[in-house]
């Protein structure tokens, strides 16, 4: 039974999931209005054609680029189109980094203009050929997509130009970033274990540096008793010195007292020899 109550779980999971792809579905071929269609796809054909295209003088192109998004609304609204200033700055910008790939249009092969999946905006998809080959040595097709909002004005939103490639040139590009990628992780892995094999480098820094110090404080320990010896004997080969004066002046002077005519040159002291 248990089995039976999950595979009805499971068919009605499925079942539930068919019906929200119908709806997108749905949803998505919704049908525009064909004088909707008409003005829209005319108005992304004389984007493509008298605009973007445009875009491979460079003067042009840095005229565009230079626009600020107000200037782009301004501009489109005195010729009656209605356009978010950002999305054509993209939309310039996207059809330029395109051009590399695409070169100079050759033709406009068609539009078609569909609603997006919530059906609050109309996509007006332009076909184009450039003069550049791809790796069949033909032509490269590209498709240049605005979306315009289905409102009063028709506001354009969004503009991007998709470069189309060929199966190997896909296999190429998704190659090229499993290499950058798997390098970019295996420099991340052999970094840390460089730094992982550092950690035992810092113990034997730190222990060389206390040996350091303690041989340090070892010998100042030492330094400072021999100094202090040595101050002491010259402070007794002071007092010694000053007890040989006193003592010369002493006999000198007794044997002055007696009348006697005597030189500190006529004797020497030889030792002091101290009492307690």
């Amino acid at each position: 039974m248990k089995k039976i109550k999950n595979l009805l779980c499971i068919t009605a999971c499925l079942l539930a999931l068919i019906a929200l792809n119908g709806c997108s579905i749905l949803a998505e071929s919704k049908p525009v209005d064909p004088e909707t269609a008409q003005t829209l796809e005319g108005v992304a054909y004389s984007l493509v054609s008298q605009i973007l295209s445009q875009t491979n003088d460079e003067q042009f192109s840095e005229y565009l680029l230079n626009l600020s998004p107000e200037e782009y609304e301004l501009q489109f609204e005195s010729m009656g189109v209605y356009v978010e200033g950002d999305a054509m700055l993209s939309g310039v910008q996207s059809y330029i980094r395109g051009s590399e790939q695409l070169g100079n249009l050759k033709e406009i092969t068609g539009t078609r203009s569909e609603y997006d999946s919530k059906g609050t905006s109309i996509i007006v998809t332009v076909s184009v050929l450039g003069d550049k080959l791809n790796s069949l040595n033909a032509p490269r097709e590209a498709e240049v997509e605005f979306v315009f909002k289905d409102n009063y004005y028709k506001t354009l939103t969004s503009c991007a130009t998709n470069v189309i490639l060929t199966f190997g040139e896909k296999m190429e590009n998704a190659g090229l970033n499993t290499l950058i990628g798997m390098g970019t992780v295996f420099s991340i892995l052999i970094l840390l274990c460089l730094i992982i094999s550092c950690f035992g480098i810092f113990p034997k820094v730190e222990a060389a540096m206390r040996n350091r110090k303690s041989r340090k404080s070892k010998e100042v320990a030492i330094d400072q008793p021999i100094a202090h010896i040595i101050e002491k004997e010259e402070m007794s080969e002071t007092d010694d010195l000053e007890l040989v004066a006193v003592i010369t002046a002493a006999i000198h002077a007794y044997e002055s007292a007696k009348g006697v005519p005597v030189s500190t040159d006529d004797f020497v002291v030889r030792s002091i020899k101290r009492r307690r």
